[in-house]
């Protein structure tokens, strides 16, 4: 049986809170290149909110949440619940385009 969400995003915060999660090659690249530092993704799963919820090919659920880092800037975190553990598959802060940059550059949200 699978979870509710509401149980799933609360599994998620107390494991990550607990410090019960592990991070991808993917993830941990893309916390190396957003100079991301471990506190600021505990922080924005513990301030996180729901945005979306997927499911695999291996009828894996993942779920995509937008908190805050330790600065106050916008962070998604994609994660995925275990039985012991919480696997973070991809950190990113939000972006927006840069209106002066030529071809769409993007710059890190203000």
């Amino acid at each position: 049986m699978r979870q509710s969400e509401r149980q799933a995003i609360r599994a998620i915060k107390s494991r990550v809170r607990a410090n019960a999660y592990i991070y991808s090659e993917e993830a941990w690249l893309d916390t190396a290149r957003g100079f991301l530092h471990e506190d600021d993704v505990k922080r924005a799963v513990s301030t996180a909110r729901l945005v979306t919820v997927a499911e695999d090919d291996a009828s894996r659920m993942w779920y995509t949440l937008c908190g805050f880092g330790t600065d106050e800037e916008p962070i998604m975190v994609v994660c995925r619940v275990r039985k012991a553990e919480i696997e973070i598959a991809s950190v990113f802060r939000l972006t927006r385009p840069d209106p002066q940059a030529p071809g769409g550059t993007f710059l890190e949200h203000p």
